[in-house]
């Protein structure tokens, strides 16, 4: 029997969220559009109702699968529901755009950063980041 091939590294999925954040602040009509598009396609009756449910769903589960591997090798808690994790990147990441379409000074890029940061350890330390108050 054959050794299983070494399994590939882990998405940087963290600099991937923060390079597309990073990106749509330089497009602020097309974050403004997509927002607006995504909102109103929430009525089932609406013509791209099925293609935002659809991207939804396909966007969640590819992010639910970087995250378990990101657990998986150590960078992330083993607690950490890779499905629950995915939901909530997914809203910080919708909602934030709307915080900055209202107020351009939000920095996304550094919120999510953040977000990162409070999860984010290494495998030998174990205990939770605590931020400074």
């Amino acid at each position: 029997m054959r050794p299983s091939p070494p399994r590939p590294a882990p998405p940087d999925l963290p600099a991937a969220l923060l390079g597309l954040i990073r990106h749509n602040a330089e497009v602020p009509g097309l974050v403004e559009l997509y927002t607006r598009f995504s909102a109103e396609a929430t009525r089932s009756g609406h013509p791209v109702h099925e293609h935002f449910r659809d991207r939804y769903r396909t966007v969640r589960d590819a992010l639910t699968r970087a995250v378990a591997d990101l657990r998986e090798s150590g960078r992330l808690p083993a607690d950490l529901d890779p499905g629950r994790f995915a939901v909530i990147a997914m809203a910080l990441l919708d909602a934030l755009q709307t915080q900055w379409l209202y107020d351009p000074d939000v920095d996304m890029a550094d919120h999510v950063a953040y977000l990162w940061e409070l999860i984010e350890r290494p495998a030998d330390r174990p205990e939770r980041f605590s931020p400074p108050r």
